[in-house]
């Protein structure tokens, strides 16, 4: 299975492929390519380090989507009004949306 992390440069994209790649083929998607496959790239070699092996590459985000069969959103919850609508081809996958309505302060998150 291919999963599409989209925003999977921040921290929970990071922490869902470093996990997800154990047993899948990941694509961490970004607003920026190179950002995308650079990141993808350290994921990988974190995992080295630890011994293992993770399939994760890198692309923008509607080419994460075009690639993959399951769709995880991992972008901040007070964007995606204006993100998801940017991006196309999500019918047919599963889409999947861990965000969650807490604001990140200076003593963490707040609900």
């Amino acid at each position: 299975m291919k999963i599409a992390i989209l925003g999977g440069t921040g921290d929970l994209g990071k922490g869902l492929a470093l996990r997800l790649s154990l047993k899948h083929d990941v694509v961490v998607g970004s607003r920026e390519r190179e950002k995308a496959q650079r990141l993808a790239s350290e994921y990988i070699e974190e995992g080295r380090k630890h011994g293992l092996e993770l399939r994760i590459s890198g692309a923008t985000n509607q080419e994460a989507i075009d690639q993959s069969s399951v769709i995880v959103v991992s972008v901040p919850h007070d964007v995606l009004p204006q993100f998801l609508p940017t991006l196309r081809g999500y019918e047919g996958k599963l889409v999947i949306s861990p965000v969650v309505p807490m604001p990140k302060t200076k003593r963490g998150f707040e609900y």
